[in-house]
């Protein structure tokens, strides 16, 4: 049976094991940094001797997906690294770069800052969120009925009511795209960078500045998309067809973040990346490991889950029964123990991994 470490402090361990179990056949360096109190964003290279290319995977972006990217990047120190040509690449492991919500089984850090709305270049000319506006009576958080069923159900004829009386740009914008006005609400992207994205920004211009022929990041997320189908997510400042890319990487579902084939997304990381690195040579990519589906009733579960995990998170604690429930429910969108989605989350990481790597000769 295959699974991943479901508490910060195991897989914390079993990272660090993985890394220093290679100390005696590669060149490797582990960082810690620290984000809040005694968590960290730990950074893991393994140094060729020369530095053509870069390989740069990052996880827990979201800090409760780090789980089954803190399983992927021991898969890959464990499994897959006699793949690459590793006199020539340089490796860096990105471990939980929200270490806090990680821990605490949020997708936002400590701030309640989303970090992947939080990658923006001028704070005072973001593009403000007008749907969330709107519609803030459903999105902000609220004291909601301690009865789970009861809950859930009142949730669904409120989504229902702003379905069929809201404007359905607006609705999705706000759903989806970000927003920096309401500090206790989810997707909020923050009036600032926050620790970990300016630990993050340091590193990937310190990647950018070194003279690598070639460049790859694969940023690893878990809960959007098919169930038992990884989609590899491309910003849409990446102008190559989806289809061509399917056939170029051997890889099925590959798709645009440009509202269209996914959605659109106001401070995302991988967007940053791409105002940095040369696209005639580099490529930055998301992996997006699906838990529900992608049809319109799991699309509304899904947000009910982060409206009242964000509710629950302001008005109780875990001595409360709506609390416990909830964060339960949550846990199960981002992070489902099941052994056959793991299985085939291994599955597509690796066909995925194998694709990308022979189509950039690594």
């Amino acid at each position: 049976m295959i699974k991943f470490y479901e508490t910060y402090k195991e897989s914390k361990e079993a990272f660090y094991n993985s890394v220093y179990k290679i100390e005696d056949i590669y060149n490797v360096k582990l960082s810690k940094n620290i984000i809040y109190e005694d968590l960290s964003l730990d950074i893991a290279e393994i140094i060729p001797k020369n530095k053509d290319k870069l390989l740069f995977f990052m996880t827990g972006l979201h800090g409760i997906e780090g789980y089954v990217g803190d399983f992927l990047l021991r898969e890959f120190l464990e499994n897959y690294i006699s793949k690459i040509d590793i006199e020539n690449t340089h490796i860096i492991m990105a471990h939980s770069i929200n270490p806090y919500g990680m821990k605490y089984y949020r997708k936002v850090n400590e701030n309640n800052v989303d970090l992947n709305r939080n990658f923006v270049f001028d704070f005072n000319n973001v593009k403000q969120n007008k749907g969330y506006r709107e519609n803030k009576n459903l999105f902000l958080p609220k004291k909601i009925n301690k009865n789970f069923l009861t809950s859930k159900f009142t949730f669904y004829m409120e989504v229902l009511k702003h379905i069929i009386y809201s404007n359905k740009k607006d609705l999705k914008e706000a759903t989806l795209f970000g927003q920096y006005e309401f500090e206790k609400g989810f997707f909020y992207g923050g009036k600032q960078m926050q620790k970990s994205s300016l630990i993050m920004k340091d590193l990937y211009n310190k990647c950018i500045e070194y003279n690598y022929k070639q460049r790859i990041f694969i940023d690893l997320h878990t809960g959007f998309g098919p169930k038992y189908q990884m989609s590899i997510v491309n910003s849409p400042y990446d102008k190559r067809k989806s289809n061509d890319l399917i056939r170029e990487f051997d890889y099925p579902l590959i798709q645009s973040a440009d509202g269209d084939d996914f959605y659109e997304i106001n401070g995302d990381m991988i967007n940053y990346l791409y105002n940095l690195i040369d696209e005639t040579t580099d490529y930055a990519t998301c992996f997006e490991f699906g838990t529900l589906g992608e049809g319109i009733l799991s699309q509304i579960k899904s947000l009910r889950m982060m409206i009242q995990e964000n509710s629950v998170y302001h008005y109780y604690n875990d001595k409360d029964k709506i609390y416990r429930n909830i964060k339960n429910d949550f846990k199960k969108l981002y992070m489902p123990n099941e052994e056959k989605w793991l299985k085939k989350v291994v599955f597509d990481f690796n066909k995925a991994l194998d694709g990308i790597l022979a189509y950039y000769k690594y």
